[in-house]
């Protein structure tokens, strides 16, 4: 294993990156970072989350290196997670000087997820990768722009992130599933992530959904009010926030915050 792998999500809110078939490119790659951070923690490998929220893509870009680079070089390995586009399928992993990883990496996505190996492509010319100070990679998971790359995707994202920790570490880790818990006031089980955190609300109303659907709008809620987020899922390419309570609110940052 390396001595420490930082991981980073590509784009941001305000800096998309693609956009298609209902997804955004910035939190698809959060999800995605989010989960191979967890497989990669499940075998013991130390992790720094390098991902930038900056406004601008020079930005994001900029912030992402200096993360990385604040993480002592030796024995680390950069990781920076995207999405394909411009109409085509598979995955394909870019590198400056790790062709070799960069292909195994993009091998054994593939092989998990049943699609195109595009194979390890040198970029030589992309600030990312020439700009941190240690080995590097930049995976390009899937065609955002394909339906059926989303597809499976979809289906089969826990196996392909855990495809990406194994050749990363050379030990089989696993994305933690979420245990099954009773709320009081629920008979019903309600899965809930291992890190609950508390959401305050910024806008000065704000919708609330009793279901994961845009369109179940149910009420509304105020600025200040506080509550318990039990889990995080994206409804059409949008992140969306499960709360203790068992209704939905937006996880968008410009109308609640993280406390």
């Amino acid at each position: 294993m390396y001595k420490v792998i930082t991981v980073g999500a590509g784009h941001s809110e305000r800096s998309n990156g693609a956009n298609r078939n209902g997804y955004k490119e910035h939190e698809v790659a959060r999800v995605l970072k989010d989960k191979l951070i967890a497989a990669l923690r499940s075998v013991g490998q130390k992790t720094v989350d390098c991902t930038s929220d900056a406004a601008t893509k020079e930005a994001v870009l900029a912030e992402q290196v200096r993360m990385c680079n604040a993480v002592n070089k030796n024995g680390r390995l950069d990781v920076s997670i995207h999405l394909n586009a411009g109409g085509g399928t598979g995955s394909e992993v870019l590198y400056y000087d790790q062709k070799a990883l960069a292909a195994k990496v993009s091998a054994s996505i593939c092989k998990v997820a049943g699609w195109r190996d595009r194979g390890a492509k040198i970029r030589d010319d992309l600030y990312f990768l020439r700009n941190t100070d240690a080995p590097a990679i930049l995976i390009e998971v899937c065609f955002i722009d394909s339906a059926s790359d989303m597809k499976i995707l979809n289906e089969k994202m826990d196996a392909i992130v855990n495809a990406i920790a194994k050749e990363l570490t050379g030990k089989n880790g696993k994305v933690p599933t979420p245990k099954p818990v009773i709320i009081k006031d629920n008979s019903k089980p309600v899965i809930m992530n291992d890190q609950n955190f508390k959401i305050k609300v910024k806008a000065k109303e704000l919708w609330y959904y009793d279901k994961p659907d845009w369109n179940a709008k149910k009420n509304t809620v105020k600025a200040g009010e506080v509550f318990t987020v039990v889990e995080t899922l994206t409804v059409n390419g949008s992140k969306m926030y499960k709360l203790k309570s068992g209704v939905y609110l937006t996880a968008n940052p410009s109308f609640v915050d993280k406390i």
